[in-house]
């Protein structure tokens, strides 16, 4: 993004593995950016959305297959990141609302990179 621009508009993220797509917007404040500063997202909390468009080329959902369940949607959450390793690797607190009223809370360590 345009160093000059990247106040005007927020950034967006996907975090996905096998089971688990989650999707969002950082709040305005919060730019990673190219340079990967996951360090801007420390005690930060973070919205999880049920849908974006983080690719700018189309809607997806968010959502968990739990084992031994059926892939169910995340209407909504938040994470927060705790601790940044290596500049990249994040940990930190997750809670994601599911479709039917189900609360789940944890931890989470993932490999963050970011588009470019």
């Amino acid at each position: 993004m345009d160093p000059d621009s990247q106040d005007q508009y927020p950034e967006k993220f996907k975090i996905s593995g096998p089971e688990l797509q989650l999707v969002g917007v950082f709040p305005m404040d919060i730019h990673v950016g190219y340079g990967e500063h996951f360090d801007k997202m420390l005690d930060r909390t973070v919205d999880i959305d049920a849908s974006g468009n983080p690719s700018r080329r189309s809607e997806v959902s968010s959502f968990i297959t739990l084992p031994g369940e059926t892939q169910t949607a995340v209407t909504a959450g938040t994470l927060q990141v705790k601790k940044v390793i290596d500049r990249n690797i994040l940990q930190g607190a997750i809670s994601l609302e599911l479709e039917g009223g189900r609360t789940l809370s944890g931890d989470f360590v993932f490999v963050g990179t970011t588009w470019g």
